[in-house]
């Protein structure tokens, strides 16, 4: 891992560090041609498959140009170090809302959806499967654009694998019950990734939940999600259905394309009624129907032939206070009759301010609370923030093995063993989930009833989790989850 900072990357001038992955780290820039602001992200790793990796999300993010989908501009080397550079995003990320539980109107939150659904489709017609869809890689913008963000892992129809026989990149929440068996992903393994991402922003809750990441794919590949209707009182019986169509177990049963996802998103939409205080309502003044707004309250009496006969007075007649006479004036109202009232004077739009006004009134309301709720949650935050800060630094390595293994070395470059060992000195068995340090692991695994021994390679990133299965003694699944316990 090369660590020291750019000065520039090719004709861009670097401004500042604003993050760091276990591929590298990215910058703000400007491109000083055309004064623009740019991100430049770099991979510093000096691994083979990780710099492959950066190669292809630059062909691929390169060429799949959509609003909903972050732009590429350039990519280049600025001494041996691959640099891509890419529009600059405000906002934050999904996952901070979700994190927040952030009160987002559910109209908000179907058009955030309805956005992601358009930039991954329109991924797909050009070929390009995303693989790693989650909140974490979906940028809400500060004006309320959605942007598609890592394509890291994508893949392309046709395209040469960069991912090792036997492993699954991803992460675990989200990754569909055929990416955990090791099967071939295709297109609608990324609408089984939408609907689990969709049903954690309407919900704040992940479909599913375990403590160990054994019991998290056993949920995933066995288990029906818990209906979304069951936890949001005011959630479409459509959407319902929709979520459920896009986390079918069998790749076979669900929405075939992300065409179907958006049509039934603007079905949903189309169908909410309107929501208070999304747009600022005036109601019309209250009026008599004898003295309608904008209607005179009594005729004007006609001009009498004499009135209209008699010349203007000349200039010089007229008293001095005024500058120039009125070219006429109305006369006075008839005198009122029996049969003819007075006519009352409208109060034009006194219970429309009144209304204006309560309206502010609950909105300033809305605010001050919304900022005594947010005071109370920076404590939390800050210590969620401290946590995750610290999680960041490492990966981790998922170990499985049919029917099981002992974990016998995790040996990283420099020769040292990174397994965990019982206290009594006895090995640990799969499944079983290790967090490492990024790098490269060269793992080793035993199944003693049958003296069979595997070893294979395996790199770990920040932030990551790799997947690694190994077959010692093959036995039948289904047999070996009812042994373990899970059937």
């Amino acid at each position: 891992m090369i660590d020291s900072d750019l000065e520039k990357a090719g004709k861009y001038e670097i401004v500042r560090r604003i993050g760091e992955g276990g591929f590298g780290v990215v910058y703000e820039g400007r491109d000083p041609f055309i004064k623009r602001t740019v991100a430049i992200k770099t991979c510093t790793s000096e691994s083979e498959d990780t710099r492959r990796r950066f190669v292809r999300e630059a062909e691929i993010a390169g060429n799949v140009v959509h609003p909903n989908i972050t732009v590429v501009y350039d990519f280049g080397y600025e001494d041996g170090v691959p640099y891509l550079v890419q529009e600059f995003l405000s906002g934050e990320d999904l996952d901070k809302k979700i994190a927040r539980g952030e009160p987002i109107a559910l109209a908000t939150k179907l058009d955030y959806l309805l956005q992601t659904a358009q930039g991954i489709g329109f991924a797909h017609e050009e070929g390009v499967t995303h693989r790693d869809i989650k909140p974490s890689n979906i940028r809400i913008l500060e004006d309320g654009r959605v942007k598609i963000i890592d394509f890291g892992i994508a893949k392309t129809e046709g395209g040469t694998a960069l991912t090792r026989t036997g492993t699954t990149l991803g992460t675990p929440a989200y990754l569909s019950p055929e990416q955990l068996r090791g099967e071939a992903v295709s297109s609608r393994s990324d609408i089984y990734s939408f609907g689990a991402l969709a049903y954690e922003l309407l919900t704040y809750r992940r479909m599913f939940s375990a403590e160990t990441i054994s019991s998290l794919f056993f949920q995933i590949l066995h288990q029906a999600p818990t209906k979304i209707s069951s936890q949001l009182a005011d959630c479409p019986a459509e959407l319902d259905e929709l979520i459920v169509r896009c986390t079918e177990k069998d790749p076979a049963q669900r929405i075939h394309s992300f065409i179907d996802v958006v049509a039934g998103l603007r079905r949903v939409i189309d169908s909410l009624e309107p929501q208070p205080f999304d747009l600022p309502t005036i109601l019309p003044a209250t009026t008599t129907e004898t003295t309608p707004v904008r209607k005179l309250a009594a005729p004007l009496a006609p001009l009498t032939a004499a009135k209209a006969a008699s010349p203007i007075p000349p200039a010089s007649s007229v008293p001095p206070a005024f500058s120039a006479p009125p070219a006429f004036s109305a006369p006075p109202p008839p005198s009122p009759t029996p049969d003819r009232q007075p006519a009352v004077k409208p109060t034009v739009g006194a219970p429309a301010i009144r209304e204006v006004k309560t309206r502010r009134r609950r909105r300033r309301v809305l605010v001050m609370a919304s900022g005594a709720v947010a005071l109370a949650l920076i404590a939390a935050l800050l210590v969620v923030a401290v946590r995750r800060t610290a999680a960041a630094a490492t990966g981790t390595l998922v170990l499985d093995a049919a029917p099981w293994a002992e974990v016998v070395a995790i040996v990283d470059v420099a020769g040292k063993n990174a397994a965990p060992m019982h206290s009594s000195g006895e090995p640990f068995t799969t499944p079983l989930a290790v967090p490492l340090a990024p790098g490269r692991y060269l793992v080793t695994l035993a199944h003693p009833p049958s003296g069979n021994q595997q070893s294979a390679e395996v790199e770990i990133e920040a932030s990551s989790t790799v997947v690694q299965r190994l077959e010692l003694n093959p036995v039948d699944v289904a047999e070996y989850l009812r042994l373990a316990g899970f059937q």
